[in-house]
């Protein structure tokens, strides 16, 4: 998962994975980095929404296939989630 560069637009970021979560629902990795770019954008709420989107998708890919990355080990170091590891929600989704 890539952090948001300086050069980028994250608001731009915002609607190009609104678009990717809208085209490919089951894509826990565009639900992910649409977390980290709500996050980043100081939208709370937003990006706990889809994180838990994220890490569900995530879960139920790892029962089919064990190997797959999983999002939740992820998310815990992921930097652009800084800001949420105080939050109840985000501590939940996490737990291991």
């Amino acid at each position: 998962m890539t952090p948001i560069r300086d050069n980028q637009d994250p608001g731009k970021l915002e609607v190009t994975l609104q678009r990717l979560v809208a085209a490919v629902p089951s894509s826990p990795e565009a639900w992910y980095d649409l977390a980290g770019v709500k996050a980043a954008l100081g939208k709370p709420t937003e990006a706990i929404s889809s994180l838990q989107t994220a890490l569900q998708l995530s879960q139920q890919r790892l029962v089919i296939q064990p190997t797959s990355k999983d999002l939740r080990a992820e998310a815990v170091n992921d930097l652009r989630f800084i800001k949420l590891r105080q939050d109840v929600q985000f501590q939940k989704l996490t737990k291991p």
